[in-house]
């Protein structure tokens, strides 16, 4: 029977690795998911939802409220999110568990460049406010960037955590950030809920994609040498 790999042994009572079939079926849910908010927003079906959710939030939002979504829009992306990343990526190296390293960087690092290109490909611009919000992206709003990024640590940790005792605190933590910066994108005026929405499934999508294929492909094994 061949042993764990360094890094990867179970703790004593620990759940196993999640099964492909499993997460499989939850990259499935998950595209769908965003493939109905796709279609909603195409088809101007999420106009009222969006208006709804953009007023409500406006109407409850307070200064303390509108200071910790900025926070949080900059502790969700380029000052938080983005180099916590590149530390698991690293860390995960460190600790010669390098099909997880791979893994996080294809589920995190492809997640971000995929983002730019559901951007382009659907194209659609930011809300259009009546009340003065802060300074709000150039780029195109579907999908949210930041509930995306959000989404796909959150999926990735959740992945990599599973064997650990510690899954449940991990899975907590992380999508309770990634929900809070969704609806700080949205209370900032930066964002659709719909967007933020979308953002969230494929957030889901494709870290689970991910690991299906890396869980699914065979480990290349060296030829053995001659005597």
């Amino acid at each position: 029977m061949t042993p764990p790999a360094r890094g990867e042994a179970h703790a004593p009572g620990a759940a196993r690795i999640p099964r492909v079939a499993c997460v499989a079926r939850i990259a499935v849910a998950a595209l769908l998911a965003f493939a109905a908010c796709a279609i909603a927003m195409a088809t101007g079906a999420t106009a009222r939802f969006d208006d709804l959710g953009l007023r409500w939030l406006h109407v409850h939002a307070t200064p303390s409220l509108e200071a910790a979504a900025r926070w949080l829009a900059h502790a969700g992306y380029g000052r938080g999110v983005l180099p916590f990343d590149a530390l698991l990526a690293l860390a995960l190296l460190a600790r010669r568990r390098r099909r997880d390293a791979a893994f996080a960087v294809v589920a995190l690092g492809g997640g971000l460049l995929l983002n730019k290109a559901l951007k382009l490909a659907f194209a659609r611009p930011r809300p259009v406010l009546e009340w003065p919000v802060g300074a709000v992206p150039a780029s195109f709003a579907f999908p949210s960037g930041h509930a995306m990024a959000t989404a796909a640590l959150a999926t990735t940790l959740a992945l990599l955590a599973w064997p650990s005792r510690r899954r449940w605190p991990v899975i907590a933590i992380a999508w309770g950030f990634a929900l809070l910066v969704g609806v700080s994108r949205v209370l900032l005026g930066a964002h659709h809920p719909s967007d933020v929405i979308a953002g969230w499934a494929m957030g889901v999508a494709w870290p689970a994609l991910s690991w299906t294929a890396f869980r699914s492909a065979k480990p290349a094994h060296r030829p053995a040498s001659a005597a």
